[in-house]
């Protein structure tokens, strides 16, 4: 692909296409805040709301979609007014809304007792490349940006509310393409349709996403049928089903492989290249942030080489996914057994 030559290329013209690529960077909201109608303001209307507004959230936690019909949640929904942290009023569509935020601590705390999974900040940000096939001669990318054919902005229009509604409620950050010219250059509708990965690849690198989802929808009758491909560092899944679907199944599959069950061990963590107080900080920062891990402890620092042991609140795969998803420390070896650090070790480096 040729680059354009900048000094013929405008300012404003920089400055816009900079920012609409920003814009596509994935901003997870809070997954223990949600918002729901409240049609009027009443004590009693208050209290359901609340309700209403955890049961989102538990779902956006535990990472299962059908965990309010879950016996083990009823009386925590029912005592949604003793999680509230805070809430305030919204307007959306012209309809009143009130979003609630949760305390995260005891909504974790409650929701981990019951023995259910807690998914929290690790989060892989996902790409879509939709193309859409309505049969009636109308064949589009859906992207970022409006499109001129207003038949088929409204066919994308409802698409995209559809599809960010789900994302939303599983709190998957997703992120849909700008398909401007670059994009169009280096991938056409027939690329994605008839599955060249390569394209697709080529095309996603700008995104930087940690996963990219590809799907290719099509009428069947009156309903839509979409074959869904996802790929990410553990290679593809493939499944057939409605745009919903696609969502649902790409986080069913993250908070399978994140999501973290009551458990307790511990692990000694190796970390070479950590040659300044500052990278030290960071890191010790970093580790604190996951969410599989309870707490961290300095047990030796040799040179650039610092060594870890770090309480899980999980099991080692869980931290393992996480450090590769945050993509600060690079693996070097799986294991490093030996008689002082213990029978499990893992070794990484910090990255530049």
């Amino acid at each position: 692909m040729n680059l354009p030559n900048l000094r013929y290329v405008s300012f404003s013209m920089w400055f816009a296409t900079w920012f609409l690529l920003l814009s596509q960077v994935p901003v997870l909201a809070n997954p223990y805040s949600a918002a729901v109608v409240l049609e009027k303001d009443t004590p009693e209307q208050r209290e359901a709301a609340f309700k209403d507004a955890l049961a989102l959230v538990l779902v956006k936690v535990t990472g299962n979609r059908n965990v309010v019909g879950d016996s083990s949640v009823v009386d925590i929904i029912d005592e949604a007014p003793r999680y509230v942290q805070g809430f305030r009023f919204e307007e959306l569509d012209q309809q009143q809304m009130i979003r609630v935020n949760f305390d995260p601590r005891a909504v974790e705390q409650v929701v981990s007792n019951r023995g259910l999974p807690v998914w929290g900040s690790e989060r892989p940000s996902v790409l879509l490349w939709l193309a859409v096939d309505n049969r009636r001669g109308q064949r589009f990318i859906m992207s970022a940006t409006d499109n001129e054919s207003d038949e088929e902005e409204d066919i994308e229009s409802r698409l995209k509310d559809e599809i960010r509604m789900v994302a939303d409620e599983r709190g998957l950050p997703l992120m849909l393409p700008l398909y401007d010219a670059e994009d169009q250059n280096a991938l056409s509708f027939a690329d994605v349709w008839g599955g060249f990965d390569e394209a697709v690849e080529i095309a996603s690198q700008r995104y930087q996403s940690d996963a990219v989802l590809v799907g290719r929808a099509r009428t069947r009758g009156s309903s839509w049928e979409v074959r869904w491909t996802l790929f990410d560092a553990n290679g593809r899944q493939a499944w057939v089903g409605g745009f919903a679907d696609g969502i649902h199944q790409t986080a069913d599959s993250y908070a399978q492989a994140f999501a973290v069950l009551k458990t307790e061990g511990e692990v000694t963590l190796i970390v070479d290249q950590v040659t300044s107080f500052q990278a030290y900080g960071e890191l010790l920062s970093h580790l604190r942030a996951l969410s599989v891990v309870e707490q961290v402890d300095l047990q030796q620092a040799l040179d650039d080489t610092l060594t870890f042991r770090l309480r899980l609140k999980g099991d080692t795969d869980v931290l393992q996914r996480a450090i590769r998803l945050g993509g600060k420390l690079e693996e070097l070896s799986q294991e490093v057994p030996t008689q002082t650090l213990g029978p499990l070790a893992l070794r990484y480096q910090l990255r530049p």
